[in-house]
């Protein structure tokens, strides 16, 4: 039974570690982050007027990425990217602003899509999902609304991706 037990074990760290973002993915997605959270606090960035700030959440916050279930090589790299907005604006309008300032500016090679709650940054291997928030102060440190574009659920959602990543 110690050898089944064995064998099963060491099939499940080959799957880890085969699914697993690697030390260099990691390392790029966090550059990739980085970059984009220049470009979107850059003072010619039309974002740049409402302070935005940007930082991991998710398994990307937990160090715990794994491939996308459709695509071994694709990453899902969750961001949230808090904004001094009003929490009540139309979830539609702030994905749009969020989208066009991702795309701002020459010679900007991301292709952008707008999801339900985020906006989509494609790169080779992996994206980021950039979701926006507002802080609501509140509450627990990092608590924030996000904006939803569903139509059976209210606009705007309660989300503590810090407070997740301590409870893990």
């Amino acid at each position: 039974m110690s050898n089944i037990i064995n064998w099963l074990d060491e099939l499940l760290k080959a799957i880890a570690k085969k699914i697993q973002l690697s030390k260099t993915d990691y390392n790029l997605a966090r550059d990739r982050a980085a970059s984009l959270a220049e470009h979107l606090g850059s003072q010619d960035n039309p974002l740049a007027r409402y302070h935005p700030l940007l930082y991991p959440q998710g398994s990307f916050r937990i160090q715990a990425t794994i491939s996308s279930q459709i695509d071994i090589d694709d990453y899902d790299i969750d961001l949230m990217l808090e904004l001094a907005i009003q929490a009540s604006n139309a979830p539609d309008a702030v994905l749009d602003t969020v989208a066009d300032a991702i795309t701002f500016g020459k010679g900007q090679r991301y292709v952008v899509e707008k999801k339900r709650r985020c906006v989509r940054v494609d790169f080779a291997n992996m994206h980021l999902d950039v979701t926006p928030a507002v802080r609501e102060d509140s509450m627990l440190e990092r608590t924030s609304w996000i904006f939803d574009i569903h139509p059976h659920r209210p606009d705007h959602i309660l989300s503590n991706p810090e407070g997740f990543a301590q409870w893990f």
